[in-house]
């Protein structure tokens, strides 16, 4: 450190060679600030940062492995199309739209399994010519005696449907099965990520029967399912 020493009565130091003097005890300049441009930069970079966050979120816990199947699908072969109405709160609604004809419930709570979602059915009600009516009023009309209709609630219906099936996928398992007890019946289609479909229906007592077919996409969650010994099947599903 410099020698501090008098002159005139002024403290003064030595500086260094090829310096000023400076008077002891001034003080040092603050340093400069940073430049807007910095500043906003920065900013920028934080906010970006967050919105990718945000979007990979959303991405992966939602559209990634999204379970509620809400939206509207719709098939037809041609020259009848069915459509299926599900609703946020589980809602469905299945129904010709070139009749009056319905069949409507609620899905519960999905299951996953694997790349599918398994969905329990249940209030499941029809159309009928007498109006609608419940699952356990149907089959007591069918069986006078009341033993069906004292076994509905043993009954189990189940649909199986891909992940993300709400946002325009059809790769995977659709199907719906339904068992009483011992009795059961299924049936199921599969669309292969290779533009390969596959379905087999099993019953009760009845021999497993089994086709194979393709899929092409036409873009906008429209879909053509063909099956080697059948008519084409336009399946449309929500975006």
């Amino acid at each position: 450190m410099p020698q501090a020493e008098q002159y005139n009565g002024q403290p003064y130091q030595y500086a260094p060679a090829g310096g000023a003097y400076v008077p002891a005890g001034t003080v040092a300049a603050p340093p400069k600030k940073r430049s807007k441009g910095v500043v906003v930069g920065v900013v920028i970079a934080i906010v970006a940062v967050i919105a990718a966050v945000v979007f990979g979120l959303w991405w992966f816990l939602w559209r990634g492995d999204d379970l509620n199947p809400a939206g509207r699908y719709t098939m037809s072969n041609g020259y009848q199309t069915f459509e299926l109405v599900i609703e946020d709160d589980g809602a469905f609604k299945v129904s010709d739209t070139g009749s009056s004809d319905y069949l409507a419930g609620v899905i519960g709570e999905g299951t996953v399994d694997g790349d599918n979602v398994r969905y329990p059915l249940s209030d499941i009600k029809a159309s009928t010519g007498d109006g609608e009516m419940t699952l356990a009023e149907m089959i007591g009309q069918a069986d006078p005696s009341g033993v069906g209709s004292a076994m509905v609630d043993a009954i189990e219906v189940e649909i199986t449907a891909p992940k993300n099936a709400a946002h325009g996928n059809i790769v995977g398992t659709w199907g719906l099965s339904g068992s009483l007890l011992t009795f059961s019946a299924e049936i199921h289609i599969t669309a292969n990520a290779d533009g390969t479909v596959e379905a087999g229906m099993t019953a009760f007592g009845e021999e497993p029967s089994n086709a194979t077919g393709t899929w092409t996409d036409n873009g906008n969650g429209q879909y053509t399912v063909t099956f080697d010994d059948g008519s084409p099947l336009t399946v449309t599903l929500p975006q």
